[in-house]
């Protein structure tokens, strides 16, 4: 479900999205997709938001139904996301107890760099994850020629040496079962290294 939600939002950031999550319910069959906004968000920005909430969806079984929220929260007030935070813009912060915050965007002309050349989606064997790997380099490269921002990204990448881009991917795998707590299947081990990859560059 986590997964899902950062997949659709890669290339549909705005500059005004301060935080998207999300949670479902088993019972009403209903996923929760909530949009915070630095302000009240543009057309553009909600028509974004919510292409984003319907590749979501079509995630879920066809019984299932979207409540899409679309809220006002100029900055610096005070942020409610849903029981799981897909993005957290840079320079915001919202930790509370038992809340793990996946994954923090800056400089959103970057974004979506690598799922364009790479889908993670598209990675099912050797050949495409060995270009998903060679899409990553560059996108690593592109973040080296880039300036850090005071809060240590470059680019995209919040984790910058080895150790720490390692240990960001090894806490991902920790913290959701190699990815089966987000629906990886077993079956695609080739799929699951890609974004346990993935996640070594944006995890924290």
């Amino acid at each position: 479900m986590l997964l899902s939600l950062q997949r659709a939002l890669l290339g549909e950031i705005c500059a005004d999205l301060r935080q998207a999550s999300i949670e479902a319910d088993a019972t009403l069959r209903v996923v929760r997709v909530r949009f915070e906004f630095d302000g009240m968000p543009s057309a553009t920005s909600r028509e974004s938001c919510s292409c984003v909430a319907g590749m979501v969806l079509g995630d879920f079984p066809d019984d299932w139904t979207l409540d899409e929220q679309h809220e006002s929260t100029p900055c610096p007030d005070r942020l409610s996301g849903l029981a799981h935070i897909g993005y957290l813009r840079g320079g915001d912060r919202r930790h509370e107890p038992g809340e793990h915050v996946a994954t923090r965007h800056r400089h959103a002309s970057t974004i979506g760099k690598v799922s364009n050349s790479a889908n993670l989606d598209s990675v099912s064997d050797a050949s495409s994850f060995v270009r998903f790997v060679e899409a990553l380099v560059a996108d690593r490269r592109l973040a080296d020629s880039l300036a850090p921002t005071v809060d240590g990204f470059a680019g995209e990448w919040a984790n910058q040496s080895i150790a720490d881009f390692l240990e960001a991917a090894c806490a991902w795998a920790n913290d959701s079962a190699f990815g089966e707590q987000q629906s990886l299947q077993r079956e695609n081990p080739w799929r699951q290294f890609a974004v346990f990859l993935w996640a070594g560059r944006i995890y924290e």
